[in-house]
């Protein structure tokens, strides 16, 4: 129970009653017991996200151990947690990996104190000669930064510039976009900026990236989805599907699909190739899962990158979130059952070997 409901220590009182549905009842009652519930511990926000973005990609070569190889986050302060503080020759690595570039995830002591940073490769800062910066975590949990940019982005759609809206199409010709905000149009049968493997996108810039969007697609004159509204700040990429009248804020919603990554820091993630279900790290699903697992036959990586190993979990129908276990063997980790809940964290999440419970992902950096 919430603590703000029922005190702790307060005496309670429990009737249990069971009908074996032949209409007999049995009932027992337990009063006057007294719970005391453990009070919260650690920081509202349990870990910051750094983004940092490089436009051709050369984050460098981490593995060679050699800070001059590759570009790092130097921390410091109060806020971060005791093993978070970084000496300048070993700075915490970019491991995370995203639409928008590379990402670090910082442990925190105190959200509510600044995290002091420099983004660094040797004795090489970027922007070049920058001060020294700083977030407040409780308040912006996570930023985005940019190559020889100062800035300090609270969104990634301020970051870059502008908001995406896709539009799921194999033909895309035909295919157009009306966009505008209260201050006007933005774009009028627009065809789209470019294709990929979702279909037609769209690039919107605005003077005010804070502001309602409003979209419409139509697909050869013929209206298709109509009126759909999203603010960039809080979703910088908008997915739809033909004749969906719902705007989905990712990828993983609009084609029923969930991705978890998930990160061994030593890179034992076993042989996947392995008929044998106790040599590699896998995935038990059940509910929400279009198609749950056997113990034995766990759902096996998709692929690898940065970060470590990543899943992806075709959906049932109407999901509200997924039931999981990442296991090799019978051995799990972290050991609890997980259930991921879509409305808090998204379809997309990464995890850490170890997770805690209260805390299973390091990103996305959401309360």
């Amino acid at each position: 129970e919430d603590n703000d409901l029922i005190g702790a220590g307060v005496p309670l009182s429990f009737r249990a009653i069971v009908n074996d549905l032949s209409g007999n009842l049995a009932a027992a009652e337990v009063v006057n017991i007294k719970v005391d519930f453990p009070e919260p511990t650690g920081p509202d926000t349990p870990y910051a996200v750094v983004h940092y973005q490089r436009p051709v990609g050369d984050y460098g070569d981490r593995t060679t151990g050699d800070f001059n190889d590759f570009w790092g986050l130097h921390l410091w302060g109060d806020a971060i947690a005791p093993g978070e503080a970084t000496d300048w020759p070993s700075p915490k690595p970019f491991l995370g990996e995203d639409d928008y570039g590379r990402f670090a995830w910082v442990e925190l002591a105190d959200d509510t104190l600044p995290v002091n940073f420099i983004i660094h490769q040797g004795d090489t800062k970027d922007p070049d000669n920058s001060p020294d910066r700083s977030f407040v975590p409780g308040a912006t949990p996570e930023i985005w930064l940019k190559q020889d940019d100062g800035t300090i982005y609270t969104s990634r759609a301020e970051a870059q510039g502008f908001a995406s809206v896709h539009f799921a199409c194999s033909d895309c010709s035909g295919v157009a976009l009306d966009a505008a905000t209260d201050a006007g149009s933005l774009v009028t049968d627009a065809p789209p900026d470019a294709t990929d493997d979702y279909g037609a996108v769209w690039n919107l810039t605005s003077a005010d990236l804070s502001t309602l969007v409003t979209v419409s697609v139509s697909v050869g004159g013929t209206p298709n989805v109509v009126d759909q509204a999203f603010t960039p700040t809080e979703i910088p990429a908008a997915w739809l599907q033909p004749g969906e009248q719902v705007l989905y804020p990712s990828r993983g919603g609009a084609e029923d699909v969930a991705t978890i990554h998930y990160h061994r820091p030593a890179g034992d993630y076993g042989d996947q190739t392995s008929t044998d279900f106790n040599d590699f790290w896998g995935l038990h699903t059940w509910t929400g899962a279009a198609s749950p697992t056997d113990w034995p036959n766990p759902v096996r990586p998709d692929g690898f990158d940065s970060f470590g190993a990543e899943f992806r979990v075709d959906l049932a129908d109407g999901a509200d979130q997924l039931a999981y276990i990442i296991h090799r063997g019978d051995s799990k980790d972290p050991g609890f059952d997980q259930f991921l809940m879509f409305d808090r964290w998204g379809h997309e999440v990464w995890q850490v070997e170890g997770a805690d419970v209260e805390r299973s992902y390091v990103a996305p950096a959401k309360r």
